[in-house]
């Protein structure tokens, strides 16, 4: 006998688009409320997309982290307002901290 699953609700999907300019691999993250929810690896000098649901964020809000493999330092970034059907493009630069982030 078979169950049937309903499909996954995709009204409420965000893209998040993470090219890593980096030397390093680097772990991305989604920051919630202080705690780190593991969204997929970025191998260095390629990109990656991620797509999560709003009903994961609280109150829209978006924050990403990125882990490079192997340093002692990450980089966070600012805290967004999403909505669904928004794309995030996040560019990780070789110096983290210039690193930017563009929502559409």
């Amino acid at each position: 006998m078979r169950s049937s699953v309903p499909a996954d609700d995709e009204t409420d999907v965000v893209t998040v688009n993470v090219v890593n300019h980096h030397l390093l691999n680097v772990v991305v993250f989604n920051v919630v409320q202080g705690h780190r929810d593991r969204l997929g690896d970025v191998t260095s000098a390629s990109s990656m997309s991620f797509r999560l649901h709003l009903r994961r964020m609280v109150g829209g809000e978006l924050q990403l982290y990125a882990d490079p493999v192997g340093a002692t330092r990450g980089v966070t970034s600012e805290l967004l307002h999403v909505s669904a059907g928004d794309t995030v493009d996040w560019t990780l630069e070789t110096d983290l901290a210039r690193s930017h982030i563009e929502i559409h």
